[in-house]
């Protein structure tokens, strides 16, 4: 996986830090081709063209998430919500020791979401440092048919991430999903209706257009704090 490990440089450098941006991911199955590592990588190399563009410094990625539904699949690993808010909020207090003044956690796993976004909103009522969590699916959901989980988009964007081709066979699930397990409705674990294969082109499309939508949520939110220009 080419993904960073966080800023290369000495703690000298790091003095009187402003913005972090913290990578936020799962080690899952993802269907019948993809790495369980997907939902990290597409994470931490949104994060690491974020933080080129801000000047800020990128924290090393957080490469556990909530995973619960995909348990019937050899090796994924889940935190409870409650681990994982846990885990958010003690790195939280560190970098508030430090005199960060604003965190971004982009969050490349839908089964974060609602963790990281209630920890997060609980955390900046009484806290000066804010942190603000991005869902970068969010820009290309029209661009995504119905896929919900490993699937032609993830495929496309690994693809175009990291080289190689990727294709694969899913099915759509009750509706009550994420609620219920991945495998009672998909054997491959894929969540998509039929066949799918990866498309770089495709992947970039995605990949740029999260990048652009998490800069422009980041500025606004800096902006406000007075953090950004």
């Amino acid at each position: 996986m080419s993904c960073s490990l966080g800023d290369s440089r000495p703690w000298q450098s790091l003095e009187n830090v402003k913005v972090v941006v913290i990578p936020s991911g799962s080690w899952e199955q993802h269907g019948p081709s993809l790495p369980l590592y997907t939902d990290t990588l597409i994470a931490c190399r949104v994060a690491e063209e974020l933080a080129r563009k801000l000047d800020a410094v990128l924290l090393p990625p957080l490469a556990y998430g909530v995973s619960h539904e995909h348990m019937d699949f050899p090796l994924t690993v889940t935190l409870s919500p409650e681990t994982y808010c846990r885990v958010i909020t003690e790195v939280l207090e560190s970098l508030e020791k430090h005199g960060v003044k604003l965190a971004v956690i982009v969050n490349g796993h839908g089964g974060n979401r609602a963790a990281l976004e209630a920890c997060v909103a609980r955390w900046n009522y009484t806290r000066r440092l804010k942190a603000l969590a991005l869902w970068p699916w969010r820009a290309v959901e029209e661009l995504l048919e119905d896929e919900v989980h490993a699937g032609r988009g993830e495929a496309s964007l690994v693809a175009y991430l990291q080289g190689g081709e990727y294709k694969g066979e899913g099915r759509l699930c009750h509706p009550l999903y994420p609620l219920r397990r991945t495998s009672e409705c998909s054997e491959t674990g894929s969540i998509y209706p039929g066949l799918w294969e990866s498309d770089r082109e495709l992947g970039e499309r995605l990949f740029k257009a999260m990048v652009e939508a998490v800069l422009e949520e980041t500025l606004r939110a800096g902006r406000a704090l007075g953090v950004l220009d």
